[in-house]
């Protein structure tokens, strides 16, 4: 004979347990864990979720509480294998919408995640992207506010610097959707069978650059088979590679894409080149001193946070015919074309239906199906907002996805862009 479970299987979902940032990470990582609720005491650990009215006989009962039930996300039967590239989307999206009481520690309170996953999958992360199709993971869609909150950093020459979570990074965000991110893809760019169209760079404080690398700048192509998750001998459709299908489109919009340091940045109100910017450390407001996680590094590279990379860039007139997700783009010379955008609420909350607004775009790269993580013929676009005070620089104001063809079109510039 086999008693049920008595009460309500999802105890600990709306707990406030459930809902913090630091949190997250201390349950995901843990092997183990006894969960005291006011229903009843929970066993769970990497094999099975063992509960406290059920009976010791038989050895394994009939029935049993999954770890989903618990309003633990980590890993599920029908879900991906923990820490694995397929699961991050997952870990990301969860996270987003948890609380911290600093909101600086957005970072720090995913950083036990994200080693893990470095030392899981031989990958390696800048702000919560995976460097693998770095351009890919740029293409993460929500957003519903910014956090606005920042990190202190000291270098060992004793100087703190200020640096703000990036808007590019779902870090800076809440309310992220990161299901795009596409793990097929990872592996089709480890055997070379895909790569970023754009190269994309860190910005040093001293105005230096980093190439952000892929995976397979690192490893060595005979060492693939030792990474898990990935062999030479698995079989996927066969299929053009991105050059060949779509290397005559791209050279209409695409130019050099390698960039040389060191950076300056020009300032807008005095038409001088402003090396205050990038060299002298940034102070921290004295009342917020105390609520900001502060990090001492020693390396020779100090990143600003800052990505630098060259790309296509179009300002156009967006009208919205109506819903959420359609807008129309339509440029000086009357040619209309589709534009299937994902902006935060924030932003589209006062966007009449019929009103017309300026769009700045640029491309960060390109679409990949979610099945087979195979490139298709659209782009994907970042929709930016220009600097009032600096040249070039830009920050992240929403996701937009277009047609190459409809790119094309389009009066279109190449140029270095800055993103903050």
């Amino acid at each position: 004979m086999q008693t049920l479970v008595q009460g309500c299987n999802r105890s600990l979902e709306d707990t406030t347990w459930s809902s913090r940032g630091w949190t997250f990470q201390e349950r995901l990582l843990s092997r183990r864990a006894l969960l005291f609720t006011e229903v009843q005491v929970y066993w769970t650990c990497e094999i099975a979720t063992w509960v406290e009215e059920t009976i010791l006989e038989p050895v394994k009962p009939e029935y049993e509480v999954t770890r989903g039930s618990l309003g633990c996300e980590d890993t599920f039967p029908t879900r991906s294998t923990k820490f694995s590239r397929n699961a991050f989307p997952s870990y990301v999206t969860s996270y987003s919408s948890r609380e911290l009481t600093y909101p600086s520690d957005t970072l720090p309170a995913f950083s036990g995640i994200l080693r893990r996953m470095e030392r899981k999958n031989a990958e390696l992360h800048h702000w919560g992207l995976p460097h693998t199709r770095f351009d890919q993971a740029l293409a993460w869609g929500g957003g519903f506010n910014r956090r606005n909150e920042g990190r202190r950093i000291v270098s060992t020459d004793g100087f703190i610097h200020r640096i703000p979570y990036p808007s590019w990074s779902w870090l800076e965000w809440t309310g992220i959707d990161f299901t795009p991110f596409n793990w097929r893809l990872h592996e089709r760019t480890m055997r070379g069978e895909s790569q970023s169209e754009l190269d994309s760079y860190k910005l040093g404080f001293d105005g230096t650059v980093e190439r952000i690398k892929d995976i397979e700048d690192m490893v060595d192509t005979d060492d693939i088979d030792g990474i898990e998750g990935l062999s030479h001998n698995a079989e996927y459709p066969e299929r053009k590679t991105v050059k060949d299908c779509y290397v005559t489109l791209s050279t209409v919009w695409k130019g050099d894409t390698e960039v040389t340091g060191p950076i300056t940045i020009q300032t807008k109100r005095s038409n001088t080149l402003s090396d205050k910017i990038l060299n002298e450390p940034s102070p921290w407001p004295k009342e917020d001193s105390d609520n900001v996680t502060t990090t001492v590094i020693d390396q020779y590279f100090l990143d600003t946070g800052r990505l630098v990379f060259y790309t296509s860039q179009a300002r156009a007139i967006a009208r919205r015919p109506g819903g959420y997700e359609d807008e129309i783009l339509k440029t000086i010379g009357d040619n209309h074309v589709w534009l299937e955008s994902i902006l935060p609420s924030e932003y589209m909350s006062d966007w009449q239906s019929g009103e017309e607004r300026i769009l700045d775009c640029i491309v960060i790269s390109r679409c990949c199906d979610l099945w087979d993580g195979h490139e298709t013929d659209m782009l994907n676009l970042m929709v930016i907002k220009w600097s009032d005070t600096e040249v070039n620089v830009a920050s992240r104001t929403g996701l937009a996805k277009i047609a190459e063809a409809d790119w094309v079109r389009l009066d279109r510039e190449w140029k270095m862009v800055i993103l903050e």
